[in-house]
């Protein structure tokens, strides 16, 4: 009895043992958590990336098991996304139309996906680190592996947080966003290694010295850089580009009622950055959308919501805009009032929606909608018009956002099985995708200024500034429309994820959005001008023509993270050798 007694005592103690423990390996991982999403907007503490991981990094180290610092790590990367993400909710529910129940669910297990990356990184690192990998070796490599291979709806990067950090993110030429990543991860062990060099005394490691030595390089390097790169932009061309922000509300733009009015305010506001010396005017995404059908040649024209995306020429209308000596309309033709040039003659860049028919084979495979088979494809697209209403080029979204713009797997589903799941999940968007171009060509004084176009949040994608760098655009647009997302801190952190795509190809980034924030970046990732979110207003500033650069990034891609894949290989194959080793000497 005394011994089973004496044998209870101790599973309660061990259990409040682990239960202590356990409490504080959730206070770390949650720490690291909230310090990594305010390093970000709408916080923007960056400095705090620095250290944010030492919590955890304790953790993981204590950790017996990779799997455990698997866990922990994916609670830090939940509390992380929580923060960081917190928008979505609003977001679903009220353009989701979804109970709160239903809509906490899907944030939730939006968090919890993308909370797989931070597990990948702890897991493999100390996975890597039982192995005799060392900390400085085993972490970096870890996270430029993780972030690649973990497949999230709004791709982020730990080094995205360093946005304001100017002189840091410089490297981005050279690795992208996940060599910044890896060196604030290496910054955060070179912390925990003097930490603890300075409790066990001695000289410093020379790893350690070594890594301090390539976080002071870094900044190094990018102060030279930047001095370099703003020396090319001053001796640069420039065109005077207006941006317009019309603070459209998402039910107000897509009103039919309101069609015309849009439209109208649009050009009003183009009207006035034409009289301030605009030489290229750009409208945000589907400004101009759903806008009123029409081409040269039709009579009469009818309302439409998109255009037809054979369109050669959009003509511009002579009928004045309204006034306060003349507010009403000269006449009711719709071709003099809905033509998107209206009361300004300067080029205009502008997101639309075109469509097209579907061929036979295309509609027989077409999932149904409302029992029927929709006939026409519909594009997300930008078009560029030149003073008098030509088309000069125009470009389909090529990544579409999942659920508002597609359903994964929809057409293969229905293929097979005849079930269409638009029927299930009618308010779901069916938009047919594009691809990367070599960039839309405005003529100029007499040149060809070459433009890089993305749409949405294509400019968050390092993979698809890559794709359209083989233009060489001489700047790149953005065209956006964040409404979505109501009064919250995503507007700047989709601006601050954008900001790396000047840095990794040398080239300005113009984004022109319907509710904020507007802004123009320069090519070493400066935020030069920008408007305030919910507002109408306007942007005008001069921008440089650099044609952009094959920089090491632009070159060889994400090598960071093929490196990461390497190292992990060859650890495993060294603990192999090394058991094998072990193994015959027995």
């Amino acid at each position: 009895m005394a011994n089973a007694n004496l044998m209870q005592r101790g599973r309660i103690k061990r259990f409040v043992a682990w239960a202590k423990s356990s409490r504080r390996k959730t206070a770390l991982a949650s720490v690291s958590g909230v310090l990594i999403f305010m390093s970000f907007p709408a916080w923007n503490f960056f400095p705090l990336a620095f250290i944010a991981l030492l919590p955890i990094l304790l953790v993981a180290e204590k950790s017996d098991k990779a799997r455990h610092a698997f866990g922990w790590a994916w609670w830090m990367g939940f509390i992380t996304n929580l923060g960081g993400f917190y928008w979505i909710a609003p977001m679903l529910k009220v353009y989701g139309f979804l109970p709160w129940s239903v809509t906490l669910i899907l944030y939730g297990m939006l968090c919890a996906q993308q909370a797989l990356t931070w597990a990948l990184v702890f897991g493999l690192g100390r996975w890597m680190t039982a192995r005799n990998a060392p900390l400085w070796l085993a972490y970096p490599a870890a996270i430029t592996l993780a972030e690649s291979v973990n497949p999230q709806i709004f791709p982020w990067y730990f080094g995205n947080s360093q946005y304001l950090n100017l002189p840091f993110i410089q490297a981005a030429e050279l690795g992208g966003v996940q060599l910044l990543s890896a060196a604030l991860v290496l910054s955060n062990i070179l912390l925990l290694s003097l930490w603890r060099w300075r409790s066990m005394g001695g000289r410093v490691p020379r790893p350690v010295l070594a890594a301090a030595a390539i976080l002071v390089a870094q900044f190094i390097y990018g102060g030279v850089r930047v001095a370099q790169i703003d020396a090319r932009v001053a001796m640069a061309p420039t065109i005077a580009v207006g941006l317009v922000q019309a603070n459209i509300g998402i039910y107000t733009k897509t009103d039919s009622a309101s069609l015309l009015e849009n439209v109208l305010l649009h050009q009003e506001l183009s009207a006035d950055l034409e009289e301030r010396g605009a030489e290229l005017i750009i409208w945000p995404e589907t400004a101009y959308g759903p806008p009123a059908y029409y081409a040269e040649g039709d009579d009469p024209p009818t309302l439409s919501r998109v255009l037809l995306r054979d369109s050669t020429r959009l003509p511009p209308s002579s009928l004045p805009l309204p006034s306060a000596e003349s507010p009403g309309p000269a006449t009711s033709r719709l071709a003099d009032l809905v033509p998107p040039q209206r009361g300004f003659t300067t080029p205009l860049l502008t997101g639309t929606l075109f469509w097209q028919f579907r061929t036979d084979e295309e509609r027989a495979n077409a999932p149904t909608r409302g029992g029927t088979t929709v006939p026409i494809d519909i594009f997300n697209s930008a078009a560029l018009l030149d003073e008098d209403g030509f088309v000069l080029g125009t470009y389909d979204k090529t990544y579409r956002m999942i659920f508002s713009e597609y359903l994964p797997g929809a057409y293969a589903l229905f293929r097979l099985t005849g079930f269409s799941i638009y029927e299930v999940i009618p308010v779901a968007g069916d938009f047919r995708a594009g691809a990367p171009t070599d960039g839309l060509v405005l003529p100029f004084e007499g040149e060809d200024i070459r433009i890089g176009i993305m749409i949405c949040y294509e400019d968050i994608m390092p993979s698809f500034g890559r794709a359209i760098h083989a233009g060489r655009p001489e700047f790149i647009v953005n065209i956006t429309n964040d409404a979505w997302f109501l009064d919250t801190s995503e507007p700047e952190l989709h601006l601050a994820l954008s900001v790396f795509r000047t840095i990794e190809q040398r080239t300005s980034l113009i984004r022109s959005t319907n509710t904020g924030i507007s802004a123009v970046m320069d090519p070493v990732g400066r935020v030069v001008a920008s408007t305030d979110t919910f507002v109408k207003t306007t942007l005008l500033h001069e921008v440089p023509r650099l044609a952009a650069t094959t920089t090491p990034f632009m070159l060889l891609g994400n090598w960071p993270g093929w490196l990461g894949g390497l190292t992990l290989l060859g650890v495993a194959i060294h603990a192999r050798r090394k058991k094998s080793a072990a193994d015959l000497s027995v």
